[in-house]
């Protein structure tokens, strides 16, 4: 069974090869290998869930690296090399779990890392998620949505952790519409490492729950705006597809 997912469709759960279309924008394919374990909730997803291929930079380097191992005949390079690509590639894997039993109540955490912070404004709360660089760079529609909006603003490269300084910080800015929590505001930003975001949809899509909707090279920030109860506490170490909202019973 291929698994509903829109599009960028790795998620595959049939424990088949298959060959993604290609990226309307980024013009490359992948391929995908899933295995689901009938005794867990989560299907359980190996490296080759993996998103290199939206990072042409590194590949270039490492394209470069390997050529320069083979003309030099230089055995230091090429483990340099190999070195190099199974840290990129374990940098760029997706996922390895994503809830499969939705429950509309729940905003689910859209990256694995650390709250941050979290930050009342009124009658809505600001979750701020810190991603290191051995957190999985994927980030994930925490509901079934429709992109409403997508904003992009360049900016400075402050540490992510710096909250007041962050806030110059380069970013992508999505509003979220769900048929509980109304409109959500979530944003990707760029950290003093991670520079590139990249995004997988578009404005008037409609995005499945735990779909991937973006990524950030090598870790940085992500802040979730929402109206609810908040299901952690700064300090946290939250994965991706963890409880992170839950709604308020009037909402319900």
């Amino acid at each position: 069974m291929l698994h509903d997912l829109n599009y960028p469709r790795f998620l595959v759960f049939d424990g088949r090869w298959h060959w993604d279309p290609v990226h309307p924008k980024m013009g490359r394919s992948s391929f995908c290998w899933a295995l689901t374990d009938p005794e867990e909730s989560y299907p359980r997803l190996d490296m080759f869930n993996n998103y290199l291929g939206y990072a042409p930079e590194y590949i270039a380097t490492l394209t470069v690296l390997w050529i320069a191992a083979a003309a030099l005949k230089s055995i230091k390079l090429a483990v340099a090399a190999l070195v190099l690509s199974f840290c990129l590639l374990w940098f760029f894997q997706g996922a390895g779990s994503l809830p499969t039993d939705i429950d509309p109540r729940v905003l689910y955490c859209p990256c694995d890392g650390v709250v941050s912070d979290i930050i009342q404004h009124g009658d809505t709360i600001q979750i701020c998620i810190f991603l290191n660089i051995h957190n999985t760079h994927v980030q994930y529609s925490p509901f079934d949505c429709t992109v409403k909006s997508i904003r992009h603003k360049e900016g400075s490269f402050h540490p992510a952790y710096l909250l007041e300084k962050s806030q110059y910080n380069e970013r992508t800015e999505y509003v979220l519409e769900n048929a509980t929590f109304g409109d959500v505001v979530f944003v990707q930003i760029a950290g003093q490492l991670a520079r590139r975001i990249v995004s997988f949809v578009e404005e008037g899509q409609a995005v499945s729950a735990m779909s991937p909707i973006g990524l950030i090279k090598l870790g940085s920030r992500c802040d979730v705006y929402v109206r609810g109860e908040s299901a952690v506490k700064k300090g946290d170490r939250v994965r991706i597809g963890d409880p992170l909202v839950r709604a308020f019973k009037k909402c319900v």
